[in-house]
């Protein structure tokens, strides 16, 4: 009898102390915000999760780099942007001084503006990030893409950065689109009339004017491409948004536990505990009555 009595009261306390675990297993989980935290607890689960995660850090990087490269296109943007308003300044003083009321005088100052202009389109064009990347020098970032006589000494290289499985996007625009490569020489265009209006050349002035449209819808063209470039990177990067809240949503369901459920879970816990600890007080009450 006294054996039997002993294994009731192992048998009951052994249920109080699986009733706690769980319990405490419980509130871990609603404390934690984890079901499974270690590949123990449900392997497939566990596995799901990192999987999930890894590829997580793999969107972030990506979504990094492409806010990088729009960053780079809106510098390239605002350098052509500089250029194409020289050509609009160049276009007016071509067209004011192609008037024969001008005279040599006159011509030789208007000169001396488009060679400075000329100068701040060269700046333009040299433009450079926070961390000294030429923005127009293709894929030679490490120096100036344009040399002082206008001279385009970049490559006409693009760069990509991955922005998916197997996607790749252009994230740069070579200094090229200004050089004849690309239609006309913009800075020859400007030089030619600088020395037009050196030379005293009302005519060659007003024939100018074809060869600085032509560089002005080329400047522009660059620009809408530089456009339709940030366009697509942003169009991936709410692919790829999209994509990283799927991978949160299938982590969460994987590894994490749901609040609500989890508080559910905790208070039928609690109650078995609270149940098996006053039957075993009873049981044991009995037993050593």
């Amino acid at each position: 009898m006294r054996v039997t009595e002993t294994r009731m009261i192992d048998m009951v306390t052994g249920g109080v102390s699986r009733a706690r675990e769980q319990a405490a297993d419980a509130g871990q989980k609603l404390q934690t915000g984890l079901k499974v935290a270690r590949p123990s607890d449900d392997a497939s689960a566990w596995a799901e999760g990192q999987r999930a995660a890894a590829r997580q850090v793999v969107s972030q990087n990506r979504g990094s780099s492409i806010a990088r490269a729009r960053d780079r296109l809106n510098e390239v943007d605002g350098a052509l942007g500089g250029v194409g308003s020289v050509l609009a300044q160049v276009t007016e003083l071509a067209v004011q001084f192609g008037n024969d009321t001008y005279n040599a005088t006159d011509r030789a100052e208007g000169a001396k503006v488009v060679l400075a202009l000329r100068d701040a389109a060269l700046a333009s064009a040299n433009a450079s990030t926070g961390d000294g990347e030429y923005v127009l020098a293709g894929t030679k970032g490490g120096a100036p893409p344009f040399d002082a006589g206008g001279n385009y000494v970049g490559d006409a290289g693009a760069r990509n950065i991955e922005v998916g499985d197997g996607k790749n996007l252009v994230s740069t625009m070579p200094g090229s689109a200004l050089t004849a490569a690309a239609g006309v020489d913009v800075f020859g265009v400007i030089a030619k009339v600088a020395a037009a209006l050196d030379a005293n050349d009302p005519a060659a002035l007003r024939a100018s004017l074809t060869d600085l449209r032509a560089a002005t819808a080329q400047v522009a063209d660059a620009r809408a491409e530089v456009g339709g470039r940030m366009k697509a990177l942003d169009s991936a990067d709410e692919i790829r948004q999209n994509f990283e809240e799927g991978l949160a949503s299938t982590k969460a369901r994987a590894t994490e536990t749901d609040p609500i459920a989890g508080a559910s879970e905790l208070a039928r816990a609690s109650s078995a505990l609270d149940a098996s600890r006053t039957v075993a007080q009873q049981i044991i009450s009995i037993l050593r009555g």
